[in-house]
């Protein structure tokens, strides 16, 4: 913490580098409460990729597409892919 404001130190982003940053602060964030919780979480937490994909009459492309710019939030356990059954509820809000 900065107890003087002379030793102070201030950066400009642009508004993009900004989204950038948050974006990947909340990714870190997930990723840190899923292994802190990886424990007590039952399967009933999520879904299957497939399922996700009919509940929200989306095509595999765009669930990659999402998946890849972080727009769901997707486990991958072994070679299959399960998503938090919030993600439903947060996509369609």
């Amino acid at each position: 913490m900065i107890e003087n404001k002379k030793d102070a130190s201030y950066v400009l982003v642009s508004s993009e580098q900004l989204d950038r940053i948050e974006k990947n602060i909340s990714k870190i964030y997930a990723l840190v409460q899923d292994k802190l919780n990886i424990q007590g979480e039952s399967d009933n937490e999520y879904i299957t990729a497939q399922e996700f994909m009919d509940k929200t009459f989306m095509c595999r492309s765009k669930f990659d597409e999402m998946n890849k710019m972080d727009e769901i939030k997707v486990i991958k356990k072994g070679r299959k892919l399960f998503v938090l059954k919030s993600e439903v509820a947060r996509y369609f809000s």
